[in-house]
């Protein structure tokens, strides 16, 4: 295992025969002392070793630790190390891995006056100054610089924009001018249609209406019929239909019903949420050995298409 950290991360890297087998950059809390980064670093190696055991190809068990860096500066990493893995934690120095004689660090800072002329040259070029003297014909003078120029290019830049957007904006108006006639001439061919087909429009909204609002009696007389129950029991004596209103019909009807029970049996077959039936009053009488109801019925029907089937009303005929 070899560690070498920095200010706000550590490099960790796990090898084995001399050859690398992963690898992982790990960010470190800031202002962290050695030995709690230790023990954070230990905590995120051993976390990657179990996320890629999976992907290894045997076991893998650290014997050999080793910190890039002097003994004083991996004292607190040494020490959680070496008890972690129960290792002795080795050294190294990134200078005592070069190849070759070991190299010797000046003392003291360089002495920079040297670069004294380059740096000057580079801050006048970077702040746009002239040099003093220029040293390509130092017995000349520096040639003065009109800016009557520079004045004539702008005003000329100025004058070439302001053409073109003129252009530009009048290039626009003439084009919605020219739009604007189109949609005048559509508007009014639009408007001529609209007259010419006035009275096929009216004959449309009018048949529309007409087959919105419109009854299919024999389906509507077939589905009230299936929906009483079957004779003797109900016996129907006048019948008579006629309009209420926009897609609305009411039929009266009289009849007897033997016993009066069926009465009530018809009244709940009949009532749905496109029929609603009121029956008033039931007079009952004896008639020989057998009791039955007279009736009057008035029966709202609403228009929805096609009329409700017996068999989702629930009724045996």
């Amino acid at each position: 295992l070899l560690v070498a950290r920095g200010d706000e991360q550590a490099d960790v890297l796990v090898s084995t025969a001399t050859l690398p087998l992963l690898s992982r950059t790990i960010r470190l809390p800031n202002a962290l002392p050695q030995g709690e980064a230790a023990q954070f670093l230990i905590g995120e190696t051993q976390r990657t070793l179990i996320s890629a055991g999976g992907h290894l190809a045997q076991r893998t068990r650290i014997s050999r630790v080793v910190l890039i860096g002097s003994a004083e500066a991996t004292r607190g990493l040494a020490e959680t190390f070496t008890n972690h893995y129960q290792a002795p934690a080795e050294h190294a120095e990134v200078l005592s891995l070069l190849a070759g004689e070991p190299v010797e660090l000046p003392e003291g800072n360089p002495d920079s006056a040297d670069y004294a002329a380059l740096l000057g040259a580079i801050s006048e070029a970077a702040r746009g100054l002239r040099p003093a003297v220029d040293f390509a014909a130092p017995k000349r003078s520096q040639p003065l610089r009109s800016s009557h120029g520079r004045w004539l290019a702008a005003l000329a830049a100025v004058l070439l924009v302001a053409g073109g957007g003129t252009s530009y904006v009048w290039s626009q108006f003439g084009e919605l001018d020219s739009e604007n006639a189109r949609l005048a001439v559509r508007l009014q061919e639009l408007n001529e249609l609209i007259k010419d087909t006035e009275a096929r429009r009216a004959l449309v909204t009018a048949m529309t209406s007409w087959e919105k609002n419109r009854f299919s009696w024999p389906d509507e007389l077939l589905d009230i019929t299936t929906r009483m129950p079957a004779r003797p029991g109900i016996t129907v004596q006048q019948l008579s239909v006629s309009a209420a209103g926009p897609g609305t019909s009411v039929a009266t009807f009289s009849g007897i019903g033997k016993p009066p029970e069926l009465i009530a049996q018809m009244e709940r077959a009949l009532r749905d949420s496109r029929h609603d039936i009121r029956i008033p009053a039931i007079r009952e009488q004896l008639v020989g050995k057998e009791l039955q109801g007279s009736f009057q019925a008035t029966l709202t029907i609403r228009n929805a298409g096609t009329a409700e089937p017996a068999a989702k009303a629930g009724v045996t005929p």
